[in-house]
């Protein structure tokens, strides 16, 4: 009914007449603020989302499912690393690049792209049996059981056991609109 709201998985911060404010807490530590009102003017009466804030996706508990495709990194102890210095994820698919990985490491862009659909900006393309250059040293960053490993101001190469791929800098970095 209008004039009600339930909200849940949340705790409520603060309550006004025509306010409210909840947060996502994990360990006593707020990790997300959904900010609600019901003043909407030229709207439908009720609730609705104002404001919405989230920390970085490496915070929250790796057993909650973000809500789009993120791969989060570890470093070589097993920490989760910020979004803001790596993490990789699918190709937008409304270009058509969502069989395409993208692996961001600070401000390098690296692709794993087995369809050769980065082909005319990608030089060398994707390997999916590599071999590990000798230059290449281990960045410390895991995920999924391998490890990623650069060449300065070249390619990225991912090493599991038993296979290396190697997945080519991107440079100038790539995108669609």
């Amino acid at each position: 009914a209008a004039g009600e709201r339930e909200v849940t998985g949340v705790t409520e911060l603060h309550a006004g007449v025509h306010w409210v404010s909840y947060g996502h807490l994990v360990g006593g530590r707020l990790k997300a603020i959904l900010v609600a009102s019901d003043l909407q003017p030229l709207r439908t009466p009720g609730w609705s989302i104002v404001g919405l804030r989230a920390c970085d996706p490496s915070e929250f508990d790796p057993t909650i499912a973000l809500t789009y495709a993120i791969t989060i990194w570890t470093d070589a102890s097993g920490a989760r690393v910020s979004t803001t210095l790596i993490f990789s994820g699918p190709g937008p698919g409304h270009c058509g690049w969502q069989s395409a990985t993208f692996l961001w490491l600070a401000d390098v862009t690296y692709v794993r792209d087995p369809q050769g659909l980065s082909g005319y900006w990608s030089k060398p393309r994707f390997d999916p049996a590599a071999r590990l250059a000798a230059d290449a040293r281990d960045s410390g960053y895991r995920s999924n059981g391998a490890a990623l490993w650069t060449v300065a101001g070249g390619d990225a190469y991912l090493v599991s056991e038993g296979r290396v791929e190697r997945w080519p800098r991107l440079d100038p970095s790539v995108g669609c609109v």
